[in-house]
């Protein structure tokens, strides 16, 4: 039986461990905390912050642990990368990469130059910042920590004076004490999941993302299927995009998830990552295309073969003609109670909810939480 350890017991992380423990696999799980939802799906748990590489790689190497993987999390790449280098077990990308992708200030650098990049600026000091800011940048622009996720810490800045105000808030979601001011693309957002094999896409979905204006940071209120951008020359550029820049981060095997701004019909990276997305796209994307990228990930990882088990090689790839496929998510502000007798009347034709009515919704980006979400078909 192959064991797996799965870095993060989260909301993200459900899909796969269930996926594996369905699949046959030992399924150990880490995280920093005790009370995260996907430990009861698990068969084994340790409390480690799985960005301990010592003590992950010490557990995985304890327990005899053939495999290692996480969706959803950059923070967890790094790492399972790593681990998996120093134990030569499998691994769709190399620790350089993984860094080069889930470093905000690594991966910009690397693409310093390309078309699609916006202009930024890197440092831990405001003054020092703004000074090259002076020159250098448009506002408004984008504050962020060079190594987060989720939105958090995440703001748009108009002039030097909010800079100086939200600088603090970016600072602290920084392992590293880094933050990037970016180049503000106003325009429309997409999301790109695609598979990798020897450098070549396999398959690529683009998705319409849709956030709530009200608040900053591009926090995520729903998806949309197909995407308005489909089979259209900007949809071309995204791809050209996508291409050059996993060819740059040294990309060239398994899942790759981009969040790109479209404006004036040019595409502009905001970030590429090598894993699938958070948001259980595969899920949507298995509903309105009947391509099932989380099985492609495991067979490709534990295989070598992202066809495993299919009597043809090669995607059997639909697009709806008549209908449009959503997942939208239930929001609520972080404190309140969770209430989703409203959004469980909807219609769906799948639907998960991340916490029982009555339960305190965590903080995670501060201003509005994922309480679960509904995939439905919309003639």
């Amino acid at each position: 039986m192959d064991k797996i350890l799965i870095l993060g017991a989260g909301n993200a992380q459900i899909d796969l461990i269930r996926y594996c423990r369905e699949s046959g696999m030992e399924v150990y799980c880490c995280s920093y905390t005790g009370t995260d939802p996907g430990i009861r799906f698990a068969d084994h748990f340790a409390r480690i912050d799985i960005v301990d590489r010592e003590k992950i790689e010490s557990y995985f190497r304890d327990n005899r642990i053939n495999m290692i993987y996480s969706v959803g999390s950059d923070i967890a790449v790094p790492v399972l990368s790593a681990v998996a280098e120093n134990t030569q077990t499998p691994s769709f990308v190399s620790p350089e990469s993984a860094e080069a992708c889930c470093d905000k200030g690594r991966m910009r650098n690397l693409l310093k130059g390309k078309r699609f990049n916006p202009s930024f600026i890197i440092g831990s000091d405001p003054e020092a910042i703004l000074k090259e800011a002076k020159d250098r940048m448009v506002w408004p622009a984008k504050i962020k920590p060079v190594d987060s996720q989720g939105q958090r810490g995440v703001a748009r800045v108009d002039n030097p004076k909010e800079m100086r105000k939200c600088f603090q808030s970016a600072m602290n979601y920084s392992r590293k004490g880094e933050v990037i001011l970016e180049e503000y693309i106003d325009g429309r957002e997409v999301s790109l999941n695609a598979h990798l094999l020897d450098g070549e896409i396999l398959c690529s979905v683009l998705t319409d993302r849709e956030v709530w204006p009200e608040f900053p940071g591009g926090i995520i209120r729903r998806h949309h299927f197909p995407s308005r951008y489909e089979n259209s020359d900007v949809h071309r550029k995204i791809l050209d995009l996508v291409r050059e820049a996993a060819d740059v981060t040294g990309l060239s095997n398994g899942p790759v998830y981009a969040q790109i701004m479209i404006r004036d019909d040019s595409p502009y990276l905001i970030e590429v990552t090598p894993r699938l997305d958070g948001c259980h796209l595969w899920r949507l994307i298995r509903e309105a295309c009947g391509v099932d990228l989380l099985d492609m990930a495991m067979n490709h990882l534990r295989f070598g073969d992202p066809f495993r088990g299919r009597s043809t090689s090669g995607i059997s790839f639909r697009i709806p003609d008549r209908s449009a496929y959503h997942l939208e998510f239930h929001c609520q502000a972080p404190g309140e109670k969770a209430d989703s007798r409203a959004f469980c009347k909807k219609d769906a034709l799948y639907r998960c909810m991340y916490y029982e009515d009555g339960e305190a919704v965590k903080p995670v980006n501060g201003f509005m939480e994922k309480c679960g979400y509904r995939i439905y078909e919309e003639k």
